[in-house]
């Protein structure tokens, strides 16, 4: 019974399902604001990792003259 009934529903899920239509970043609109804001967005995150990724190679760095003058 209760496989006949996932069944049931999985069909009818499948069946009722209705076509989506992609955001100008799907469809490769370059001059889109929505496009636009993502990629800054983009480069605003990398840009915050790069600060990060050199605060600890910094970090290391100190580590490792500090055990060489001891």
């Amino acid at each position: 019974m209760a496989f006949r009934l996932k069944t049931f529903f999985t069909l009818l899920l499948v069946l009722a399902a209705q076509p989506v239509w992609a955001c100008s970043v799907c469809f490769k609109d370059p001059n889109s604001q929505m496009t636009i804001g993502l990629q800054q967005g983009v480069f605003v995150l990398l840009g915050f990792l790069m600060i990060i990724f050199v605060a600890f190679v910094k970090f290391i760095y100190s580590f490792s003259r500090r055990s060489q003058v001891m």
